[in-house]
């Protein structure tokens, strides 16, 4: 069976709902159709930044308030360029960016 990558979402953000003063949250990117009355239907797209992770928050405790930008990944999927370049301005101006195909590329991630 395929690992789903929201799966992988709700246990990394379970996790990070235990560290102290931490808040965590999916940031959604991209849109969705959703059928209207009848044979209609509308898309419906959210609005971000291009390239933005799927796990945004600030780490409060002994990161003193950094931010964090997680990008989740499962089986073989990459990194776009456009989330390439957001991981890479995170660690630019001081956050942590973390490539995660599993709650131990997190916990490492932090740890580091």
């Amino acid at each position: 069976m395929k690992p789903k990558e929201q799966g992988l979402v709700k246990q990394i953000l379970d996790y990070l709902a235990y560290l102290p003063d931490t808040v965590a949250y999916r940031q959604n990117a991209g849109g969705f159709v959703r059928p209207q009355d009848g044979a209609r239907q509308a898309f419906y797209r959210f609005v971000g930044i291009d390239g933005i992770s799927d796990i945004i928050g600030c780490l409060g405790g002994k990161y003193g308030g950094r931010y964090l930008a997680i990008e989740v990944k499962v089986g073989k999927n990459k990194l776009s360029e456009k989330q390439q370049e957001f991981l890479n301005k995170i660690k630019r101006c001081g956050g942590i960016a973390i490539v995660a195909y599993s709650l131990d590329d997190v916990i490492a991630g932090l740890s580091a």
